[in-house]
């Protein structure tokens, strides 16, 4: 994958900080990334995701992963299941 759209879950500073070194990195490797914020962390919001977008990020909020095909919650708690 190579074109990548990040949804910030919230407008928090250091939320945003981690968007723009995780754009950076991305472009650094020769992708592209663009970034939309969620609203109000809205559990629904209409974002302009590019068209060409092959994988979806979350920034802040429950973790997500996404892709063309489908997606999968990844919970991030230490303790066993």
């Amino acid at each position: 994958m190579k074109h990548f759209f990040v949804v910030a879950r919230e407008d928090k500073k250091e939320i945003l900080e981690f968007v723009q070194k995780l754009t950076d990195y991305i472009e650094k490797k020769g992708g592209t990334c663009s970034y939309g914020i969620n609203p109000d962390d809205a559990l629904e919001a209409e974002l302009d995701v590019p068209e060409d977008t092959q994988g979806i990020l979350v920034a802040g909020g429950d973790v997500i992963i996404c892709s063309n095909d489908g997606y999968f919650h990844i919970p991030l708690n230490n303790s066993p299941a």
